[in-house]
Order: structure tokens, then sequence, then C-alpha cells
């Protein structure tokens, strides 16, 4: 069996600024419109989940180790947090 634990569970509050910048990212790899799964996987990586809400619509995308437009958006979103972990 194969588990997963939170590593870290806190809100952060973003600027104005570092929101539109984040929106920004997000248009560039079309998220609000990409196909949520895509089925790839390797022996080494890492699985990479982004969850999005507006008032009335909700959105993932889930992808195996990034190398593209979404894996920066995944990379400004770690940088926020403060995380210290190696990156797949």
């Amino acid at each position: 069996d194969r588990k997963a634990s939170i590593v870290l569970n806190e809100t952060k509050k973003l600027s104005e600024i570092e929101w539109n910048k984040f929106e920004k990212i997000l248009e560039d790899c079309s998220f609000w419109t990409s196909q949520p799964c895509v089925e790839s996987y390797g022996l080494d990586g890492s699985r990479w989940i982004i969850e999005g809400h507006f008032k009335n619509k909700y959105w993932f995308v889930n992808r195996w180790s990034p190398k593209d437009n979404f894996r920066k958006a995944g990379l400004y979103l770690i940088n926020k947090s403060g995380l210290k972990e190696k990156i797949y």
C-alpha cells in the first residue's frame, strides 16, 4: 500500500501582484481548458495536481512530472509555500 502524507497544510495570502502573475501562468498553461488527466507515468518522478475554483466552477489538472508551463504553475505555488523539498 502506498499512501501519501500531508507535508504542509497552510493557507498563504498572495498580494494582488503575486495573484496576477499566477493567473498569467495559469493562462499560459491553459489550465482552465486543459484535459484534467493525461495518462503518463514513470519509474521516478511525481504526480502534480493543481485544483482551482471560482464561485461556479471547479477544475483540476493532474500530470506526471510535467516539463511544460503547467510545471511553472506548480513551481510558482511551491515557491510561494516556502516548502523545501526535492522537486521531481
